[in-house]
């Protein structure tokens, strides 16, 4: 173990080394086998990395990791992290699961508009002019997701390729896609494809009944960009996805971007073969949860703003309690409380809300409390109340904490720096880590995946 805290040439290599060793391979070639790591000072890390989203990426996913590993092998006992960009050779280039292509200029990003001409968006392509970028609203719960569609649309086909976007209906993968087709066609991208899943295999199945596969082949393997919503739609459809996997490779194999989205993880797809699966988790796969109570409140001001609509805080903060995993929920309240104000002429106050929204969200919404999940998991797992709040880090006390934490943000309307306050005062990356633990240990964990089920049938819980 090493005791000394000043320069230490072997000090990185044995964090990264403690690093591998709790996380899958492929975490670490993502993300940690170029970073560097150097004590600063007496409890000061500092963390060297290629960009920023590789920062932000590092701050909330894989911080309480790193003052674990520094904690291991070295005499700092609470380290504290600093993050640095280097951008140079020495730190690596942007994460990517394979080996990338090499770094070309993005011509198809170019303007070649000439000087005051305004750019012309292809009509065949239609988009809802609210989901652009400056319209997104970015929150602890999509950030990464945002950053990423962000690169792409700036450098196609160079960054993070193919990028993969999955979550639940209406958060805002949907938006994020048009906006960077927005980018792209804004730019001038000539032969950029953007279609539901659904169109591409309706569109497979008229080109096979027609006799019209050249047609069909042209039209997507030679796109400069193929963007798919809900490419979900694909499992259990073994011929289209055949062609789909040759689409792919075309346009992959051209340095092309390509940019998915689904309701699942690659893997999570019933249906889906193994090669196309495999080539989904070639760039970058980025979950967008649902959004944090300050981040529901956020949107809902802005969607009213937009509307010109004034909302008091109060009646906003109303709102984002009782609408807690959909943003197009969100969009839909906001509409009801506009529909109040200028054509019923009535007072926007929280009662008067309660009655425009109660067919969205039903009479009184029973969610669970952080109360009744800890007294669950003290009965469940025969601890004190004490255990939970402490620094204890004993397996029969750790894993507990850790259930009560993923249970708390998944069933509650706290957020992580909540969540944290109230487990002894944790940051909101370690609640983070712990919840992200649970989350992969019940994919494989048949135990714990019955542990947790029957937790949830205690708490009767209403999502």
């Amino acid at each position: 173990m090493i005791r000394a805290v000043g320069p230490d040439p072997t000090f990185g290599k044995s964090v990264q080394a403690e690093i591998s060793a709790r996380i899958t391979e492929q975490q670490f070639l993502t993300w940690f086998q170029r970073v560097q790591f150097r004590v600063s000072s007496t409890d000061v890390v500092t963390v060297s990395v290629p960009n920023r989203f590789f920062m932000t990426f590092l701050k909330h996913r894989y911080q309480a990791l790193i003052c674990d590993a520094v904690s291991a092998v070295s005499s700092i006992r609470q380290p504290r992290v600093e993050f640095e960009i280097v951008e140079d050779e020495a730190v690596g280039r942007l994460p990517h699961a394979a080996a990338p292509p090499p770094v070309i200029a993005p011509a198809a990003i170019n303007n070649s508009h000439g000087a005051g001409q305004a750019p012309e968006f292809p009509e065949n392509i239609p988009l809802n002019p609210d989901y652009t970028f400056d319209e997104f609203v970015v929150g602890p719960s999509n950030r990464l997701a945002h950053a990423a569609a962000l690169s792409v649309s700036e450098t196609p086909g160079t960054s993070y390729n193919p990028l993969f976007l999955f979550g639940s209906v209406g958060l805002g993968k949907t938006h994020l896609m048009q906006a960077v087709a927005r980018r792209y066609g804004a730019a001038g991208m000539g032969q950029m494809v953007y279609i539901s899943c659904a169109s591409f295999t309706n569109d497979f199945i008229a080109a096979v009944s027609n006799n019209d596969l050249d047609r069909f082949r042209r039209k997507y393997r030679e796109a400069n960009a193929l963007l798919i919503d809900d490419i979900h739609f694909l499992a259990n459809k073994e011929r289209t996805q055949e062609e789909f996997f040759h689409t792919f490779n075309s346009i992959y194999n051209r340095q092309k971007q390509i940019l998915l989205t689904s309701d699942s993880l690659p893997s999570e797809i019933a249906g889906l073969g193994d090669r196309l699966v495999s080539r989904f988790k070639l760039g970058l796969v980025v979950e967008l949860a649902p959004p944090c109570f300050e981040t529901r409140v956020a949107i809902l001001l802005r969607k009213a703003r937009n509307v010109d609509l004034e909302i008091p805080l109060d009646v906003a903060e109303y709102v984002a309690h009782r609408i807690c995993d959909n943003v197009r929920e969100l969009e839909g309240a906001v509409n009801r409380l506009h529909s109040h104000v200028h054509i019923e002429h009535r007072a926007l106050t929280i009662e008067e809300a309660r009655k425009s929204i109660a067919d969205l969200v039903g009479d009184e919404e029973h969610r669970v409390d952080l109360l009744r999940i800890q007294q669950a998991i003290l009965e469940q797992f025969s601890i004190r109340p004490s255990d939970l709040h402490s620094k204890c880090r004993s397996r029969s006390v750790v894993v507990p904490r850790q259930i009560c934490m993923y249970l708390s943000r998944l069933h509650t309307d706290l957020s992580l720096g909540e969540i944290g306050l109230y487990f002894g005062g944790r940051d909101h990356s370690t609640v983070l880590h712990s919840i992200e633990k649970i989350r992969k240990l019940l994919e494989t964990d048949s135990a714990l995946r019955s542990t947790v089920a029957a937790l949830e049938r205690k708490l009767g819980h209403r999502r």
